[in-house]
């Protein structure tokens, strides 16, 4: 007899060779479809922009920046989540020496993360406004 566990782990992998061939599928495609075409790919994306009147004049190190301030801020995110998470393990601690070493730990790592995401915040915000100064 076949257990549930097997079963689940046949539908599984099943699922997982069905996902991973239509996302290379999906990777194909496009490929098929531009070799067919023959024609410059930055060129119809430019003219399909124009069209739909999403033209915009930022330069490269404006796009950049905000690159940069964008994984900036998610990385703030991921160490705030951090700070919480070695809060809730000092306050599950219940007097256990070493989870109130860890937590303590992760907390005091998040705050020292924390503080380097933000001077670099500063310092990105910085240079970008730097780099836009009009003499």
């Amino acid at each position: 007899m076949i257990s549930v566990t097997t079963k689940i782990k046949k539908y599984m992998k099943a699922i997982s060779v069905g996902l991973v061939g239509v996302f290379a599928l999906a990777l194909l495609v496009p490929a098929a479809v531009d070799a067919s075409t023959n024609s410059d790919p930055l060129k119809v994306l430019n003219e399909t922009a124009k069209q739909s009147g999403q033209t915009s004049s930022r330069d490269l190190p404006e796009v950049v920046g905000n690159i940069i301030q964008w994984v900036l801020g998610i990385v703030g995110i991921v160490l705030l989540v951090m700070f919480v998470y070695g809060g809730v393990l000092y306050a599950t601690s219940a007097g256990n020496e070493d989870k109130v070493d860890t937590a303590k730990k992760v907390m005091l790592y998040a705050i020292i993360g924390v503080i380097i995401i933000a001077l670099a915040f500063v310092l990105t915000r910085y240079i970008i406004s730097a780099l836009f100064v009009s003499a």
